[in-house]
């Protein structure tokens, strides 16, 4: 089996972390800045048999093709303000929310990381994050395990209500990727951990 490089895999974290942010100005100029360096993390990371077919190129393009306000009204209609599908894991999970959110946040505590945002500390985009900075510290059992009890277990639900919901394709697109990603990434930490 080929091993993948970490900084590919934190990159795809980091990269679809970047691509669910509010869409305003300075976010769009970020992605644009960063494609590049994300579209090829995805190509080489689609040469193992676990990621293979997904890409991002397409993504990229459509953000630079529509008018900022469309993305910034989808973007509120699905994430924010009475959510149709909230970014959060205690919206998806049939657990006690307060127990989960001081799991997640002593879990980060661990790490020496805090949460960037006034956001909970289960919103999806930490989540990313955490997993990005977990890959950079190459510590492999706390990746599988994360995905395992918390990103993995609410991302499928809350991707299928983007891709039920979204009038864009943009982000009907993105959900299927990170989906297919974080899928793809359980399946690769399991064989290499076996």
């Amino acid at each position: 089996m080929r091993i993948i490089k970490p900084f590919l895999r934190a990159v795809g974290y980091k990269g679809i972390a970047l691509l669910y942010e509010y869409p305003e100005k300075e976010t769009l100029e970020g992605i644009e800045k960063e494609g590049k360096h994300i579209i090829n993390a995805f190509s080489e990371l689609s040469k193992n048999h676990y990621f293979k077919d997904l890409s991002v190129e397409n993504l990229f393009l459509s953000v630079k093709n529509m008018p900022i306000e469309q993305f910034q009204a989808e973007y509120i209609r699905l994430f924010e303000y009475d959510p149709l599908c909230p970014p959060y894991e205690t919206a998806y999970i049939n657990s006690e929310p307060s127990k989960t959110l001081l799991l997640l946040q002593e879990l980060y505590r661990k790490f020496g990381l805090q949460p960037r945002f006034s956001y909970p500390v289960d919103f999806f985009i930490f989540q990313l994050e955490f997993m990005s900075h977990l890959i950079c510290i190459e510590d492999t059992l706390s990746q599988k395990k994360f995905l395992e009890t918390h990103l993995a277990v609410w991302v499928t639900p809350f991707s299928e209500c983007i891709k039920k919901q979204s009038s864009l394709a943009f982000y009907r697109s993105l959900a299927h990727l990170t989906l297919a990603f974080i899928k793809a990434d359980l399946q690769y930490l399991k064989s290499i951990l076996a």
